[in-house]
């Protein structure tokens, strides 16, 4: 019996290959041109290669383009391209102002508020006008408008007093304020002219308490030393030859009448820093420069955020429109966010004349907002809206599942480590000295890598399920901080920016396809955007606030390697709490559920 089971079973498989066969040859052979199709005699060859025509079939629609979305594309490559271009540098922008470790952290802790509230204050306008399109473009406009502005904020100079010594091959002087420590910076010695009458007691105002001596090389010569970024800058008229005693505010210095002075026009000596590290910060907190660059960065965020939210609800309104696939456009802005940073890092690196100038990248950044701005407001972006009459009560409880807050909570921390990587990854490489096209392209490799992953994704978080890829997420971000804390060479980060797959691509879709399990199709949006926020803005910053301050206190090093530890330990937690709390919860649910299903059951047969 089993035998004819399985011979029928056989018959019907090969009955089934050559319907298939004939159907794909009267359906494939003109698109994909298999001529090789009318030599098939076998029903069993032609099952096999009717599976291959359906594979291929199915790749090609999923790879063909609807020229319906095309636009929808573009401005989805344009839009993407913009932002990221430009984010990986703003903590180099901040420190190349002059603003100090602890300020940026600062900054990066203040930096959530506006950023959650941009999505939600534009999102009930949008709602209220129901037009997306107009507060999508406001947005980027405004976002280019307050980053071109951070451009122009005055950079802090930093002005210090130390020895200089003068000898025979020029000037030379070693300054571990301004210089990487065992570097001296040396200046050829300029022709002195220095035969003016002599002078009287001068000032000068310093910044900190220090005997500081200036010698010469003959007592017949005084030089006037105007140092600029990180060093004091002497007087129009400065005597030479004496010991000069400073202290906090003015001081005063005497010259003897055989000493004679030069001018600003005759003798200057320029000292640019090459490094800000170890800079005394106790005075920047009050610079114009901090306050002016935290008040465009605010707004930045604001409109930034805002924007991202606003975009991802057009693309959304196209796709209800079109029945069209979000999955797709997201692929295209991963292509562009692997673009572009990229391309950012090549203009910085060749534009640039001498240190790095980052402003080319918003620069960049500005032209491709403008025209995803244009392409914006050529294509219909109308989205209808329903109100739900009851919703500020069904989002409380949903908050007070417990599933939920345990869910926002890992989200939060996974969130957070990172957020200290996306902040503080480029600083490290970059105190590796790690050329700075190298910068974007790590984005640009972590992006590549993931482009597969949306493909298979959904399988892969099916397989393993969400929990097992969310404590997958966290030992790879274990690996990850490791891994940069030895890593001596900026190349070998590529390794390591490998696992972004799993910190990050698979780990975020998990997150998403486990909203319509948590909330009701009522609340799906509250809950997308609260986990965003929490993500995205709560627990970046708390990373960046946390991993500043550890930078400030153990150095960039062990500051990777605490939050690996914290990371693994979190991948622990995570394991115990899902096996011995929330098991029992859903099995206590579920036994609940049975309970009241056989309670209304008998209540029906009562009746």
């Amino acid at each position: 019996m089993s035998e004819l089971n399985s011979k029928l079973t056989t018959d019907r498989g090969l009955a089934v290959g050559e319907r298939l066969l004939t159907d794909e040859k009267r359906k494939l052979s003109a698109i994909l041109d298999h001529e090789d199709l009318k030599d098939i005699k076998s029903p069993k060859e032609g099952m096999e290669e009717a599976q291959k025509i359906s594979w291929r079939r199915k790749v090609w629609k999923e790879l063909k383009p609807d020229k319906r979305l095309i636009p929808i594309k573009i401005l989805t490559f344009l839009f993407f391209g913009g932002m990221f271009c430009v984010t990986p540098y703003f903590s180099l922008h901040m420190q190349q102002l002059g603003i100090s470790v602890k300020e940026i952290a600062i900054i990066y802790s203040i930096l959530p508020l506006p950023a959650i509230m941009g999505p939600v204050i534009c999102g009930i306008i949008g709602d209220y006008v129901s037009n997306f399109k107009a507060i999508l473009i406001a947005n980027i406009g405004l976002t280019v408008l307050f980053n071109i502005a951070s451009v122009f904020t005055p950079v802090l100079e930093l002005q210090h007093m130390q020895p200089l010594n003068f000898n025979s091959s020029g000037l030379s002087l070693s300054e571990p304020f301004c210089l990487l420590e065992g570097e001296t910076l040396s200046s050829d010695r300029m022709p002195w002219l220095c035969n003016s009458p002599c002078f009287d007691n001068s000032e000068l105002d310093v910044f900190s308490n220090t005997n500081q001596t200036l010698h010469c090389t003959s007592v017949d010569r005084s030089h006037e030393l105007p140092l600029s970024s990180c060093f004091l800058e002497m007087p129009d008229e400065a005597g030479c030859g004496h010991t000069v005693q400073f202290s906090n505010g003015r001081s005063r210095f005497s010259s003897s009448k055989d000493n004679f002075y030069a001018s600003t026009n005759e003798c200057i000596v320029t000292c640019v820093p090459t490094s800000m590290q170890g800079v005394d910060d106790s005075y920047m907190s009050n610079s114009r420069t901090f306050w002016i660059y935290f008040i465009c960065r605010i707004f930045v965020t604001l409109f930034m955020n805002a924007a991202f939210s606003m975009m991802d609800a057009s693309i959304m309104a196209v796709m209800l429109r079109t029945g069209g696939d979000y999955g797709k456009q997201r692929l295209v802005a991963m292509l562009s966010m692997a673009t572009f940073p990229f391309i950012a890092s090549c203009i910085v690196e060749s534009l640039s004349k001498g240190p790095a100038d980052y402003s080319y990248a918003i620069y960049l950044h500005a032209l491709l907002l403008g025209c995803s701005a244009i392409v914006a407001f050529c294509i219909n972006l109308d989205v209808k809206s329903e109100k739900n009459e009851n919703i500020w009560r069904d989002i409380i409880q949903l908050m007070k599942r417990t599933e939920v807050v345990i869910f926002l909570f890992i989200i939060f921390l996974l969130g957070a480590n990172w957020g200290f990587l996306e902040n503080y990854l480029f600083v490290f490489l970059n105190y590796l000295k790690a050329p700075t096209y190298l910068l974007g392209l790590t984005m640009t490799f972590g992006c590549l890598t993931g482009v597969p992953m949306l493909l298979v994704s959904d399988r892969i978080v099916e397989k393993l399920g969400r929990q097992k890829v969310f404590v997958i997420g966290f030992l790879a971000y274990t690996v990850r901080m490791f891994g940069y804390s030895i890593i001596t060479n900026p190349w070998y980060c590529f390794i390591f920016e490998a696992l972004e797959v799993f910190t990050y691509q698979i780990m975020w879709v998990a997150a998403v396809t486990y909203f319509p399990i948590l909330a009701p199709t009522s609340l799906l949006g509250t809950l997308t955007g609260i986990a965003g926020a929490v993500h995205y803005n709560i627990g970046r910053g708390g990373g960046a606030l946390v991993g500043g301050f550890l930078i400030a206190g153990v150095g960039m090093v062990w500051t990777f390697r605490v939050f690996g530890v914290a990371s693994f330990f979190f991948a622990i937690m995570y394991i115990v709490l899902h096996k011995y709390g929330l098991n029992k919860l859903a099995e206590v649910k579920d036994q609940d559920a049975e309970n009241t299903k056989e309670e209304e059951a008998n209540q029906k047969v009562e009746v």
